[in-house]
C-alpha cells in the first residue's frame, strides 16, 4: 500500500462554537470568574486580579490606541500574554530577565489568598497564569468529556467525518483566525 497523501484542514476563528466550546468572550468570563477565589483584589475583594488587567488595557488602549484603528477590548488572550510578560520584568535574582533593564512592572494591587494580604510580585503573577491555563484545560476537557446533548450529533457527525478521511488520508488540522 503507497503512502497516503496528506491534506490539510483549516478550521476557521469560531468553528468550535457548534461543538459546544467556549466563545472568546465566554473564555474571558470564565477566567475572570475562576480568578475570584485566589486572586481577589484586598481593597475591593468583589473583584480580582484578572478582572483589573483586563480593565487596565481597555482602559490604557481606549487612550493610547489610534482612532482608526477602532475598539477593541483585551481578551484571555492578551492577558496570559501579559502575564508571561510581567513576570519577565520582576527581579528574580540570577534569573533575572534582560527586559528588566528596560521595563519596570507595574504596581499592582494587593489581592487576598487564604484570607491573608499579599503584594503582587513575579511569583503571584505566575501563579494566576498557571490557575488560568488550568481552570480553561479543565473547562475544555469537560466539555470534551460531556458534550451539549443538543450538539451531541454535531459531534458525532464531525467524529465520522475525520474516521473516514483518516482512513483514506495522513490528516492533518489546524485553526486560524481568519
Amino acid at each position: 500500500m503507497g503512502e497516503k497523501r496528506k491534506p490539510l484542514v483549516v478550521a476557521g476563528a469560531g468553528s468550535s462554537l457548534e461543538f459546544g466550546m467556549p466563545s472568546v468572550r465566554e473564555v474571558g468570563e470564565l477566567l475572570r470568574k475562576g480568578a475570584q477565589e485566589s486572586f481577589a483584589l484586598a481593597e475591593t475583594p468583589d473583584e480580582n486580579l484578572y478582572g483589573h488587567l483586563c480593565d487596565k488595557i481597555a482602559h490604557y488602549w481606549r487612550e493610547h490606541l489610534l482612532r482608526s484603528t477602532g475598539p477593541r477590548e483585551p481578551n484571555f488572550e492578551d492577558i496570559l500574554y501579559l502575564l508571561s510578560s510581567l513576570t519577565a520584568t520582576y527581579p528574580a535574582g540570577v534569573y533575572t530577565s534582560a527586559l528588566g533593564a528596560f521595563v519596570a512592572p507595574p504596581t499592582l494591587p494587593d489581592i487576598l489568598q487564604s484570607d491573608n494580604r499579599r503584594s503582587v510580585d513575579a511569583n503571584v503573577v505566575g501563579e494566576l497564569g498557571r490557575h488560568l491555563v488550568d481552570d480553561l484545560l479543565t473547562n475544555f476537557r469537560d466539555r470534551c468529556d460531556n458534550p451539549t446533548p443538543s450538539l451531541a450529533a454535531n459531534r458525532s457527525d464531525f467524529q465520522s467525518f475525520f474516521v473516514v478521511l483518516r482512513n483514506e488520508f495522513d490528516m492533518a488540522v489546524v485553526t486560524a483566525k481568519l
